[in-house]
């Protein structure tokens, strides 16, 4: 759980039981992901925005904040670590969908055109949210729920 109110990030048990918390240094976190054992992802909704890999001891492990050209994020809401190894973000006020490699911080694939919102097939407007799905209707980055 991320608490936007002091940058906390929270993991609590299904019955309710507080397990770990770590204050980040992000201005707004945003959907965290469990990545592994001890990593997280998580997109950090500002402008310029940046993705985080962590861990519970709040080392942040991770970073790619590009301040501005074309691989600049403005506000994204939710990073995913796909299968292939790449980060899919919803950049929500560049209004697209965008592929990152990090090992070399390029931008890869992009759907909708950079700050040109729309609701036409090829734009995007304000995307908060994705999900993945496989050929055969599985979710790769929630296996246990897909």
């Amino acid at each position: 759980m991320s608490e936007v109110q002091g940058s906390w990030i929270d993991e609590f048990t299904t019955h309710g039981r507080l397990v770990w918390s770590v204050q980040l240094p992000v201005a707004y976190p945003s959907d965290p992901q469990q990545l592994g054992r001890d990593r997280y992802l998580l997109a950090d909704y500002t402008t310029p925005g940046q993705i985080d890999e962590f861990n519970r001891a709040g080392k942040i492990l991770y970073r790619y904040a590009v301040p501005s050209g074309p691989g600049m994020l403005n506000q994204p809401s939710l990073v995913e670590l796909l299968p292939s190894g790449v980060f899919m973000v919803n950049d929500d006020y560049r209004h697209r969908m965008a592929a990152i490699d990090p090992q070399t911080k390029a931008l890869v694939w992009e759907y909708g055109i950079p700050d040109h919102p729309g609701t036409i097939p090829g734009l995007l407007r304000i995307r908060d949210g994705f999900d993945i799905l496989m050929p055969h209707g599985k979710t790769p980055t929630h296996p246990a729920t897909g």
